[in-house]
């Protein structure tokens, strides 16, 4: 029980000996009521008896008229036992023997006692309104995952909380909060909390010392084992001041322990055979009667699929490509490795279908061999690395004939194979006892780096990585012919308006043959290394992009420009340009709420960028930009022009990061021809796009999909009145269960307001209160997946 119903204070004996003066004995006292509240309670009760005499000499009137003056000057404190002078049953004629004790009690409940004749004062301190005793709150300790901080709860609802340190009070608190998180670490320190109730008793929780006993996990390995032989795995356990335990345990598995002589123990691990899918379990190791817990992943490959009938099973190559440079795309690897032709830094053969991990960094890795399917059937394939990987597979043992069936541009952790959707491939048909020539394809920049491939039999068993007893090493034969590049030209830098050029490619190296070319921009779409084409017919740069592909080869790329000059007056502008489809640093992700199903953005870093290229700008001046965004906070960006000066522009907050987007309109300055945007986030939340719209029309903006050119596209959206003097009925139709958005913009492009619909199949219709916006032009559009319908109305008043 911790608490206090009140304070009986029957002292002064030893101040009788040595001769206190009643001001330093009533100053000294009061010190100790103050404190004895600053621990408890502000009105603490205090019962104070009157000095007894010391042996047989008299009772000091200095230490009586310092308890008089404490008393009388200090609120909630009364008399207790008044005089306790006659009281004669002693053992060391100053202390009470039981019988005095028995009588000394009778003085403190009633004044008096059996045979006392003197002055008495009727204390009744069981009169006194007592605080109710409680149990000390508990504590509740929790470890962050490397048991490197430690964070104390109370439990139980208090109005208020003082935690402290050492010998530390409640007028040096170090949190008021509930919980409290510290360094679990450093010299040994006792943490309390002083918690007060609704009726502003305080109560001392229970004590706890902190660093508190760690449980730490090492040496463990990823036990992903063999199938049928089972096998074995272990890992240490290192347990500080604390008993500890293994819970979780699967019936596949067996453990012993064999204790070290430095105090750690280590766990073996015995795997039974395994002649079903792909299995695993987490073993959690524990703290008795602590906070302490940690978690061991352990897995065993299964045999699900049957042998593999391949010859020469039982690895895949590996190459590795150090000190190239910095960069985390694969096209680095291949421009800095002569596509991956140069002599590797490393040549090996691997056991499982994964690379070593968190070796170095600025290097690149290719896995390459066969894969021999045990059963015929539908095989899917994931890949895993740190930073960014591909994996690539042929219909034969050729590698001229490879088509990348996965990939992701940003890292994964080790075996981590659902981050991405990218790196999970579709359904791929594979013959049983066939080898099939695969290579995976790592780079790495900084950091942690690993790679791995896994894939999923036809009967669902699944091996993640692929074992050795599926691979074959690579043979040779068949090389990478991918010694080529591009450098496209223009027989016409500067045409005149609507004049035709001719474009080339102008591939070299020695495996140009066997290249295919894809030109596009501009309207251009074309598969020649030669093209003819005419230029628009504004005056501006424009830009023609050539791209030379391979099978089993990375794409080449490569751009000419061509200035056009001599077209008279202006044109129309109206692009809507997707993140996803443009460079940028920002992940890609899936978003079934994107305008196209995908956006650009890091929830948890705001400097990220979108280089949006905006091409067949009509003429050089100022044009509208909308941007559709989704941020949980209001974020700052940068707009940059052509690699210029940024200018910064705040957002308000769409409210959601995933769910709802908002749409900010602003002004750039253009040239003719091709102008790259860069939206780069530069503060506050961070800025997840989605697209942006540009136009010299406000009121077009981001309308590239409209369609009134029927009566049924038109029919769908209705409004009235047009003119209005402000509000507004708008009908709609929409199948049952179709999504749209409804806006009302102003000329400058501004969404005044925006109402998510849902259709009931039929006709609906809302009502809208614009008559707070100025006389003016307006329009009103609806989205759905399928098409952007709008109307235009005035406010007049």
């Amino acid at each position: 029980m911790v608490g206090a119903r009140g304070v009986i204070w029957h002292q002064g004996e030893g101040d009788t000996q040595v001769g206190t003066n009643q001001d330093d004995y009533k100053n000294r006292l009061k010190v100790v009521i103050d404190k004895s509240r600053q621990h408890f309670n502000p009105n603490l009760n205090w019962a104070i008896s009157r000095v007894s005499r010391l042996n047989n000499s008299t009772t000091s009137i200095n230490v009586i008229n310092g308890q008089q003056n404490a008393q009388s000057q200090t609120s909630n404190t009364r008399w207790g036992a008044y005089y306790s002078d006659d009281i004669l049953d002693r053992f060391d004629q100053l202390h009470f023997n039981a019988q005095g004790l028995i009588k000394l009690a009778d003085l403190y409940s009633t004044g008096t006692f059996s045979g006392n004749t003197n002055p008495t004062v009727n204390g009744n301190i069981l009169g006194m309104t007592a605080i109710a005793s409680q149990l000390a709150p508990s504590i509740n300790a929790t470890f962050n995952p490397d048991q490197s901080q430690v964070t104390l709860t109370v439990i139980g609802p208090y109005s208020s909380y003082c935690w402290v340190s050492g010998n530390g009070k409640m007028n040096s608190c170090q949190s008021t909060n509930n919980s409290i998180t510290i360094p679990n670490s450093g010299v040994d320190t006792d943490w309390r909390c002083y918690v007060t109730n609704s009726t502003g008793q305080v109560t001392i929780s229970q004590t706890a010392n902190v660093p508190l006993p760690r449980l730490n996990i090492f040496d463990k390995l990823f036990l992903s084992l063999r199938p049928q032989i089972g096998g074995t795995g272990s890992f240490k356990v290192n347990a500080d001041r604390i008993d500890w335990s293994i819970s979780n345990i699967p019936s596949w598995v067996s453990l012993s322990t064999i204790q070290g002589t430095d105090g750690q123990t280590q766990v073996n691990v015995t795997f039974q055979s395994n002649n079903g899918p792909e299995r695993s379990a987490t073993l959690v190791v524990s703290g008795i009667e602590d906070a302490s817990r940690q978690e061991v992943v352990i897995s065993q490959e299964g045999n699900g699929g049957g042998n593999s009938t391949c010859p020469n099973v039982g690895s895949i190559s590996y190459q590795r490509w150090e000190n190239i440079g910095g960069g985390t795309a694969i096209q680095d690897l291949r421009n800095n490795t002569n596509n991956l032709n140069n002599g590797s830094s490393t040549t090996q053969t691997l056991s499982l279908f994964e690379a070593p991990s968190d070796i170095m960094d600025n290097y690149g890795v290719r896995i390459r061999g066969y894969v021999c399917p045990p059963t015929t059937g539908n095989y899917t394939f994931w890949i895993a690395g740190d930073d960014n990987a591909e994996l690539w597979i042929s219909p034969n043992d050729q590698p001229s004939s490879l088509s990348r069936i996965a990939y992701h541009t940003a890292w994964t952790p080790s075996r981590e194979w659902g981050w991405f959707g990218t790196q999970q491939s579709a359904p791929v048909t594979l013959q049983a006892g066939q080898r099939y020539y695969v290579e995976a394809l790592m780079k790495e920049g900084s950091g942690g780096d690993n790679l791995a491939v896994g894939w999923q039999l036809p009967n669902g068993s699944l091996e993640r990585p692929i074992p050795g007893n599926r691979l074959i090493p690579f043979a040779g034969g068949g090389g990478s012919s991918c010694n080529f590049s591009v450098a496209p030209s223009t027989s016409n830098g500067t045409p005149s308006c609507g004049a035709s050029v001719t474009l080339n490619a102008n591939c070299s190296g020695s495996d140009c043959s066997g290249v295919s070319y894809t030109w596009s921009g501009n309207g251009l779409s074309s598969s020649s290394s030669s093209v003819s084409t005419n230029v628009p017919s504004s005056n501006g740069t424009y830009t023609y992009t050539v791209t030379a592909s391979k099978s089993g080869c990375g794409n080449q790329t490569g751009s000419v420009n061509v200035t056009v000059s001599g077209c008279s007056g202006g044109g129309s502008l109206n692009q809507c340009i997707e993140s996803e489809s443009s460079s940028g640093s920002g992940a890609i992700t899936s978003d079934p709420n994107a305008s196209n199903g995908s956006t650009r953005g890091e929830e948890n870093n705001y400097n990220h960028y979108v280089d949006y290229v905006v091409t067949n700008v009509p003429s050089a001046g100022t044009y509208y930009v909308k941007l559709r965004y989704y941020s949980s906070a209001a974020p700052t960006i940068g707009v940059q022009i052509n690699g210029g000066g940024s200018s910064s522009i705040s957002l308000p907050s769409s409210g959601s990061w995933n769910i709802v987007w908002a749409e900010h309109t602003f002004t750039v300055s253009l040239s003719a021809g091709t102008n790259t945007i860069r939206i780069q986030g530069t503060g506050g939340g961070s800025c997840r796009q989605d697209r942006i719209c540009v136009s010299n029309n406000p009121l077009r903006i981001g309308l590239e999909k409209e369609s009134l050119s029927t009566d049924t596209e038109a029919s769908i959206l209705e409004l009235y009145p047009n003119p209005t003097g402000g509000k507004v009925t708008v009908q709609y139709y929409l199948e049952k269960g179709q999504k749209a958005s409804l806006q009302f913009i102003n000329a400058s492009g501004q969404v005044l307001l925006q109402k998510a619909l849902t259709g009931e199949g039929g006709w609906q219709k809302t009502q809208t209160d614009l008559s707070e916006q100025p006389e003016g032009s307006y329009a009103v559009r609806i989205e759905t997946q399928e098409k952007i319908v709008s109307r235009k109305f005035l406010i007049i008043k």
